[in-house]
């Protein structure tokens, strides 16, 4: 298994003796295991291997979850539908875990209806965005502004907060260049 952070994954596969190769532009260690659940069943229903590596390659995210953009040097994964946290943790582990890039943005908003407590979750979100590696966070709205504390407590260099996507956007435009990686969650 090859995880290639936010450029997808690529695996070997082995069944019955034979190995296949797939490859996806599909991103973390849960769509590696979803993929691997579904070529064996398609393998055990008698599809060929070069169907199921044209099939997997061609497997697309859905909007707001997992897309990679790139503008004007500065690449965005878009994985902005509706988070929790542990999706949050695992879109930070996601842009550590992803090479080549001058800088690692996050943009989040609040993570909403997580009750009483809301405030512990957001806490613990900035020590992951510490230990994710991230350089520059971004928070935009209420309950992000604990995320936002607890980053810098635990050394994310740079963090700006704002009460809205809008003003969240805004200073993105002003702040983002060429080089970086932007993962935009809320």
């Amino acid at each position: 298994l090859n995880l290639k952070g936010v450029r997808g994954l690529d695996a070997v596969l082995n069944w019955n003796g034979q190995q296949f190769e797939i490859e996806s532009s599909l991103c973390g260690v849960g769509n590696a295991y979803n993929i691997a659940a579904a070529v064996c069943v398609v393998l055990f229903e008698g599809i060929n291997a070069k169907d199921i590596h044209s099939g997997v390659k061609k497997l697309a995210a859905y909007s707001q979850r997992g897309i990679l953009t790139e503008i004007s040097g500065i690449h965005i994964y878009d994985d902005s539908y509706n988070s929790n946290p542990r999706a949050l943790e695992l879109a930070l582990q996601l842009i550590a875990d992803s090479k080549g890039y001058d800088r690692k943005v996050a943009i989040v908003g609040d993570m909403l209806e997580l009750g009483e407590n809301a405030v512990a979750y957001h806490e613990e979100a900035g020590r992951h965005a510490a230990k994710s590696g991230i350089e520059f966070l971004i928070t935009a709205g209420s309950l992000t502004q604990h995320m936002a504390d607890e980053s810098r407590k635990h050394g994310v260099p740079e963090v700006q907060s704002t009460s809205s996507s809008a003003e969240a956007a805004e200073l993105a435009v002003k702040t983002l260049r060429p080089g970086d990686l932007v993962l935009i969650k809320g």
